[in-house]
């Protein structure tokens, strides 16, 4: 195996992982949230995983649907599930023929799922529902 090939390999895999964890952690906190009503351990999620200390206070299920929105789609952050699907699409294209078709079929159905979620909010949809769609899916 070309040393190329591994390389991409590798990311593609870590990148999937990065995006699986993330999400998990989303959904595992904003389930307790509403279960608890305490939304004190956003901010850490926000200094942890956005990588800056922020300043906002999470008070209430408005501010964490914007962080848990912001943590799935902002394109200038290169930890949110968009970039990293996008990434590991990229590391599946260019070792395709190296791939099985299925994992080349996931990685992509992957890609257009989250792509499609962030450019096409349904008629009458707000950012904020559409988060609450994403999760509850």
């Amino acid at each position: 195996m070309v040393s190329r090939v591994a390389n991409n390999l590798f990311w593609l895999d870590r990148y999937v992982e990065r995006s699986y964890g993330i999400l998990n952690l989303l959904k595992t906190n904003y389930n307790s949230t509403l279960d608890s009503g305490n939304y004190d351990s956003w901010g850490e999620i926000s200094k942890t995983y956005v990588g800056e200390a922020s300043i906002l206070k999470y008070e209430n299920y408005e501010d964490t649907l914007r962080l848990i929105y912001y943590m799935l789609f902002n394109k200038d952050n290169p930890n949110t599930l968009i970039n990293l699907v996008t990434k590991a699409r990229e590391n599946a294209r260019s070792v395709q023929e190296h791939i099985s078709r299925e994992v080349w079929l996931s990685v992509n159905k992957y890609y257009l799922h989250v792509s499609v979620s962030y450019t096409h909010l349904r008629a009458h949809e707000t950012v904020l529902d559409l988060v609450c769609r994403l999760l509850l899916e």
